[in-house]
């Protein structure tokens, strides 16, 4: 075969080699699995550091407060906080992989400024597989630290006392009495996490409007005074049973009925302040003529402490606009002394001598009424002394 054709053999030859793809896979995946494998290594390797790791944070996590509870409730000294978080960590760490292990604890004790702290560090590591097949180093290193603070936090605590009839019955408030403030109970768990006074506060919120806490108590700063001090038509938050004023409010004085009930107030009246003496009729002699003083009220449990005392200032109407005025009655029934309506409907309107209350109590270190020094005045009533259809909301 001539030279030339030769060499036109071998050029077609080369030129069908360059551009032929056949067996291209196996030649690539050769050269291509080594850096896979590497990378699947890569992979393998570092999950087992990063369950090393998360194991090992959430055992410090745990060791850190089973740490600040033991230290606050005095089962551990600061010295003993090392060997103690040694063998909480121990228990808690169950990873395999994990090799060279050390822990160690920091107690930073508190200040005026600055709360109590536990800092625990953890570190170790894990022996690589691939990586070191591939030329890395044999072990891979991994930590971490958790930190637990107390102190600094205030802590507010309200319990719910259930102080209503049934719990007299089968031992209950004696049991619950125990349970929170006996010996070990749940008041002294909590006082036991104050470093610094005022750190936690206690709040009892009664289940029942009333709840007994002893009359040796009675000037404790821990006790609102408001509903006691306030009269029964402004006492907050009491929604559909604070008391409404009667239209003839203005028209209520001595020997006058008194204009509330059970039913249409919730209380009724007494003869004095704070008095346990029930009377119809408001009194019309004596230290506390006039006075109008309301009872327990049978509704919210509220005891009051004061009275309306009932001043005139003079006769006139009190009450117009409406088929419901009407003047208040007297022991005898009828309407009291100089006191007379016309007219009907909308036209009607009632006369008659007019009074203004003033809502009084005790001053702060009066035992009984002082008339000489209230610890409120408020005048309560309508403007000018008069109920009218466009004048019905009460003023003070």
């Amino acid at each position: 075969m001539p030279g030339s054709a030769i060499f036109n053999h071998i050029r077609a030859a080369a030129r069908r080699y360059a551009t032929s793809t056949n067996g291209n896979v196996a030649v690539m995946f050769t050269l291509a699995i080594l850096p896979i494998l590497a990378f699947v290594g890569v992979a393998i390797d570092y999950t087992r550091a990063n369950n090393a790791r998360s194991s090992m944070q959430a055992a410090l996590d745990s060791t850190a407060l089973m740490l600040s509870k033991d230290l606050t409730m005095g089962n551990i000294t600061a010295a003993q906080i090392p060997s103690k978080a040694q063998a909480y960590f121990n228990g808690l760490y169950t990873n395999k992989d994990g090799q060279g292990i050390a822990v160690s604890a920091t107690y930073t004790t508190p200040t005026s400024n600055a709360a109590a702290t536990i800092l625990l560090s953890g570190s170790g590591h894990v022996k690589t597989t691939f990586l070191q097949a591939a030329g890395y180093p044999s072990t891979m290193n991994f930590g971490t630290s958790s930190t637990t603070t107390w102190g600094n936090v205030k802590m507010r605590v309200a319990l719910a006392l259930d102080n209503t009839g049934s719990m007299q019955d089968n031992g209950k408030i004696v049991a619950l009495r125990n349970a929170v403030a006996g010996s070990g109970g749940l008041i002294d768990q909590l006082s036991a996490l104050s470093k610094n006074n005022g750190d936690v506060y206690i709040s009892v919120i009664p289940f029942a409007k009333v709840v007994n806490v002893g009359s040796s108590n009675y000037g404790k700063n821990y006790i609102d005074w408001t509903d006691w001090l306030n009269p029964p038509t402004t006492q907050p938050n009491n929604g559909s049973t604070q008391a409404k004023l009667p239209m003839n409010w203005h028209a209520v004085g001595p020997g006058a009925r008194c204009p509330w009930t059970n039913n249409n107030g919730g209380f009724t009246c007494t003869t004095s302040p704070t008095s346990s003496s029930n009377t119809t009729y408001i009194p019309s002699s004596g230290t506390y003529s006039g006075y109008i003083c309301p009872s327990v009220d049978y509704n919210s449990h509220t005891v009051y402490n004061g009275c309306w005392v009932s001043t005139q200032v003079g006769t006139g109407v009190f009450c117009s606009g409406s088929s419901s005025c009407a003047c208040p009655t007297n022991s005898s029934g009828s309407a009291v002394s100089g006191c007379g309506c016309t007219g009907s409907g909308s036209s009607r309107s009632c006369t008659g001598k007019l009074y203004t209350h003033d809502w009084t109590q005790p001053g702060p270190n009066d035992l009984v009424d002082n008339k000489n020094q209230p610890r409120v005045t408020a005048v309560v009533g309508w403007t000018n002394n008069q109920w009218t259809a466009t004048n019905q909301t009460p003023t003070v």
